[in-house]
């Protein structure tokens, strides 16, 4: 009988630890109003011209490890990010690949990167600012249908 209630007593305790365990997780996902910034987000390009020739820049945001990786249409890139209630800073130490780039859209993509320091969500639409002032937009990347016919 003692036997069964040790285990009983374990098994409790095990719960309550993954309970508390998952509750600290989730108070370190950011929402903002219904929104989660957490998961992958591709460019809402200004012009036509700036993602012509390149594929789409891409964000990906984990928000429980602090950590974003992401494509600036030319060279991947990853990092740590700060976040507190909408305020968003990307660290300036990332890690970026070095393929050759032509122009300078990839300066300019990285330079507007490390300006952020807060971000709002509204009707899907992420939007990174700087001090109030809007520098990109950002939409939700549409999950692939790997091997469904549509």
């Amino acid at each position: 009988m003692k036997k069964y209630a040790f285990t009983a007593a374990a098994a409790v305790l095990l719960l309550a630890g993954l309970v508390l365990n998952a509750q600290k997780m989730a108070t370190r996902v950011k929402h903002v109003g219904n929104t989660n910034i957490a998961g992958q987000w591709v460019l809402l390009p200004l012009l036509a011209a700036d993602t012509a020739n390149d594929p789409i820049p891409s964000l990906t945001f984990n928000v429980v490890g602090l950590r974003f990786i992401g494509n600036t249409g030319c060279n991947n890139f990853s990092g740590k990010l700060q976040m507190k209630g909408n305020r968003l800073s990307f660290a300036e130490q990332s890690v970026l690949t070095q393929n050759t780039c032509f122009g300078d859209k990839e300066d300019r993509f990285m330079a507007g990167l490390i300006q952020v320091n807060q971000f709002k969500i509204t009707n899907g639409l992420l939007q990174l600012m700087h001090n109030g002032t809007t520098l990109s937009k950002w939409v939700r990347k549409a999950p692939e249908n790997r091997g469904k016919k549509v």
